[in-house]
């Protein structure tokens, strides 16, 4: 970002402030929200393990304090 004096110069700088925030918002969005997909194959998938081995009572503790 170069410097520019005056009002104009401001007003590019506030703006481009706005995007990086906008664009971090973003990215915070979509990791949160992978973050939950991956969380909730996880969770499936170890409820499927414990109903194959039979381990219930140690997965369901597990998965309920997830």
């Amino acid at each position: 970002m170069t410097r520019r004096a005056g009002i104009g110069g401001l007003q590019n700088a506030a703006a481009a402030r706005d995007q990086y925030r906008l664009l971090g918002e973003n990215v915070a969005r979509l990791r949160t929200d992978l973050m939950k997909e991956q969380l909730s194959t996880f969770r499936s998938q170890l409820e499927d393990f414990a109903r194959k081995h039979k381990v219930f009572h140690f997965v369901f503790l597990f998965i309920y304090f997830l």
